[in-house]
């Protein structure tokens, strides 16, 4: 027979809160547990296992709604491996897009920060000068990816 855990429990066991379980039953992440006479929601081992996939794909950066991609693939609704992969191929995609939209923007801060320091440097931090990163520039042209 399988074992039944109170909600209690299953935060204890998966280092989750009780709140977040319940907001993942609200969000559809969870099928919503039987109920015992009291009302106490009752889990199974299964949602432990369901619940560290949602940590765990949430630790990777995947949306909820990746997630209950995942999720399903896990609860047999779909074809797993490769399903898997190919989740995960557009994450890795995504990730190194944001990279370089990050590292963009940190090559435009440190000019930014550079032209600033020499600005301070020829006007020994004259409180009536102004910045130059404040002054109105052209917009760059943007790059192609």
């Amino acid at each position: 027979m399988a074992q039944i855990l109170k909600i209690g429990i299953v935060a204890k066991r998966t280092g989750l809160s009780i709140d977040t379980i319940r907001f993942y039953e609200k969000q559809g992440l969870l099928q919503s547990p039987t109920r015992s006479e009291g009302g106490f929601r009752l889990f199974q081992e299964k949602d432990i296992e369901n619940l560290r996939l949602i940590r765990s794909g949430q630790s990777l950066g995947f949306s909820l709604d990746e997630i209950r991609e995942l999720l399903s693939v896990r609860n047999g609704m779909s074809a797993p491996c490769s399903e898997v992969k190919l989740l995960l191929e557009q994450k890795l995609h995504s990730v190194r897009e944001k990279i370089r939209e990050l590292t963009s923007m940190e090559q435009e801060i440190a000019t930014a920060l550079h032209e600033c320091k020499q600005a301070l440097r020829k006007t020994k931090v004259n409180a009536g000068a102004s910045c130059p990163v404040l002054a109105v520039k052209r917009p760059r042209p943007m790059r192609k990816k």
